[in-house]
């Protein structure tokens, strides 16, 4: 019969399995918060494809609200220009997004122009069935109710929309050509909505004296608020192609003692 193990021998073993044991995170949301987090300051190709994936499939929508968060800052990181070549391939990235924008309106534009124009044919041709069958008294009062001036001056905006797609299209598939570095060549679309250069929006004109009016008008209360609490990133603007150097005699800061008044 095997002696039953006294309790004085039995406490040092249950004291030892105590120092044995490991400590647990709290949970699996604190491990993945922290790699979300890694993959968000790594900012590399790699690191984007695995925040990507997992936003697409994660249940927990605290989860994938905090990886799209991680998202935007690793492309932050992995875009951000380092060199000269890196920020005119920047630039020419953020000018094509902003023309295919453009290109996208004309193209919009046009299809109005041409809709408008294939109501006006049929307009002309009841118009013109009207002034054979009606009166003298009503040939004199309808025969001004369909304008030929309006129908030609909306075929000349097609053919100015016409002209600017066609040039736009060719400006920006030789853009494309010109950036040298890879990972410009596809740049995701929202990257520029919070990224801006230093000086971009503002401008080298003098100002209108008369012009009081709010610039931001165009945008609701709502939006205006929601674009303050976006974050928004500030880039030293390019140097242009043989700018003149600033003189070295030019102070970088005026102190109230040099203001004469």
């Amino acid at each position: 019969m095997p002696k039953k193990q006294s309790a004085k021998t039995a406490a040092p073993q249950s004291k030892h399995k105590k120092q044995k044991k490991e400590k647990v995170p709290t949970s699996i949301s604190d491990l993945l918060f922290s790699q979300l987090q890694k993959w968000a300051h790594a900012g590399t190709a790699e690191s984007i494809e695995k925040l990507e994936d997992f936003i697409v499939r994660e249940p927990s929508k605290e989860l994938r609200e905090y990886a799209k968060i991680a998202y935007d800052e690793a492309l932050f990181f992995y875009y951000s220009p380092n060199s000269k070549q890196e920020e005119k391939d920047f630039l020419t990235a953020k000018m094509i997004i902003q023309k295919e924008r453009r290109l996208w309106d004309r193209m919009d534009k046009a299809g109005a122009a041409r809709f408008e124009l294939s109501k006006m044919d049929v307009e002309r041709d009841i118009h013109k069935r009207m002034i054979k069958t009606a009166t003298k008294k009503e040939q004199e009062e309808w025969k001004y109710n369909f304008s030929e001036d309006y129908y030609t001056t909306v075929r000349m905006r097609l053919a100015e929309l016409t002209d600017e797609i066609e040039y736009t299209s060719a400006w920006i598939k030789t853009a494309h050509e010109a950036i040298k570095l890879k990972k410009y060549k596809q740049v995701p679309e929202d990257l520029f909505d919070h990224i801006h250069f230093d000086g971009e929006d503002s401008t080298f004109w003098e100002d209108d004296e008369d012009d009081d009016c709010n610039c931001d008008n165009s945008v609701d209360d709502e939006d205006r608020y929601e674009n303050m609490m976006l974050p928004t990133t500030i880039l030293p603007a390019p140097e242009p192609r043989d700018y003149p150097s600033k003189p070295s005699n030019m102070k970088n800061d005026i102190s109230i003692e040099d203001i004469p008044f």
